[in-house]
């Protein structure tokens, strides 16, 4: 029995491998930084950009579009 994976998950696998390669990358230069002190840098930066996504979700699930009240369309 073979498993079939979704067509975009190659894609998905490459763009991990590029962020990852690229964390480490930006790691590797943050001499004067500890690890715990990068990790709380990318653990700031990558909540607030959930955060973000999560907001306009949820405004459109409760309000059916993305925009704020007042907002023109």
């Amino acid at each position: 029995m073979s498993l079939r994976t979704h067509p975009r998950m190659q894609m998905v696998d490459a763009a991990r491998l590029d962020l990852t390669r690229r964390i480490l990358d930006w790691q590797d230069e943050q001499e004067e930084l500890t690890t715990w002190e990068v990790l709380k840098i990318l653990s700031d930066v990558l909540s607030s950009k959930i955060g973000n996504i999560a907001k306009y979700e949820i405004r459109y699930e409760r309000h059916g579009n993305y925009e704020k009240k007042g907002d023109e369309a």
